[in-house]
């Protein structure tokens, strides 16, 4: 039986990359059950577009922090003034994470070589654990799906430098004694995510009435509500009662049919399926036939429902 660690609205946990899609969501989510520092790289008038609107929906929920998260002493300060009971890593450097421009010395930089002074630094504040988020993109390309304990051997750089870091945040785990959980997020989806990302492009363009270029989408993924992600990162939190380390995948367990989904997501509208124009964009090159996680170690120690596809279309379609 797991041991959840006590929680109070006036204990504080910080969540770094507020400004992004997931971190946006842990922020609000998370706002609900503890005193949430929001971290940013910049002022808040300095962010534009869906990050602006994502921090500006925020508004009073959390209190804000500006840190450079490549900056040693920078984060020493954030730590030092906040004294978290719980930190939540969640930014990172991702810019071309599926290509070969992949800048591995960034990746360094950002998502790897900070964690050693984030520990060192947590562990004088008595700081009673982390939680570092994953890839899906650390396991290799297979057909059947990705397991914890497996052996990872990531098919792209991006994937490696977020191996190393799950190894690096373990390691750092049991070297200052700080309760350590890695959330492998598979495909997250929901309100105000990217408009680039599929699910967000298909359903703006439907709303349109525009055709939607595609490529052929016969790859299959694992779609996980944004909803469910974030409990999934509460639970983990309770978790850390356990104390130790340990690695949870943030998925279903299905491999969904990108056409399928694409599909669904017009029968949902309402729209034309002749919007729908699938070969009009070439395939990217590289990308595995298939991607989905085992949930079942989520389901035995975390008591999490990953939901169903459905279920959190439907939710963020009702959302706007």
């Amino acid at each position: 039986m797991a041991i959840k660690l006590a929680r109070g609205n006036d204990e504080s946990v910080v969540v770094t990359g507020a400004s992004s899609f997931v971190g946006y969501h842990l922020c609000k989510y998370l706002s609900k059950f503890w005193n949430v520092y929001a971290v940013i790289s910049n002022d808040l008038e300095k962010y534009d577009g869906v990050k602006r609107i994502r921090l500006e929906d925020l508004g009073g929920r959390v209190n804000w922090k500006v840190c450079d998260i490549g900056d040693e002493e920078s984060i020493r300060k954030l730590i030092r003034e906040v004294k978290p009971k719980i930190w939540v890593n969640h930014a990172g450097y991702v810019v071309g994470y599926a290509g070969s421009e992949f800048n591995v010395a960034e990746a360094n930089r950002l998502n790897i070589a900070p964690l050693r002074y984030v520990y060192e630094g947590l562990a004088e504040v008595d700081c009673r654990g982390v939680i570092v988020t994953g890839s899906s993109m650390e396991y290799s390309a297979a057909k059947e799906p990705s397991v914890e304990s497996e052996l990872c051997a990531p098919y792209t750089a991006y994937g490696l430098s977020k191996l190393v870091e799950t190894m690096s945040a373990c390691r750092y785990a049991e070297d200052f004694g700080i309760p350590t959980r890695v959330a492998r997020l598979f495909n997250p989806y929901g309100k105000l995510d990217g408009p680039e990302k599929l699910i967000s492009y298909v359903v703006r363009m439907l709303a349109r009435g525009e055709e939607v270029e595609l490529t052929s989408c016969l790859l299959q993924r694992d779609f996980i509500y944004i909803e469910n992600v974030a409990n999934a990162y509460q639970l983990m939190l309770d978790d850390l009662g356990r104390g130790g380390w340990d690695i949870f995948n943030v998925s279903t367990g299905k491999a969904l049919s990108l056409r399928m989904v694409i599909r669904e997501i017009a029968r949902k509208m309402g729209a034309q399926e002749k919007l729908l124009k699938f070969g009009a964009r070439e395939d990217r090159a590289g990308e595995p036939a298939i991607s989905h996680g085992d949930c079942e170690k989520a389901r035995r120690i975390l008591n999490w429902d990953p939901g169903e596809f459905g279920e959190g279309l439907e939710k963020m379609l009702a959302d706007g």
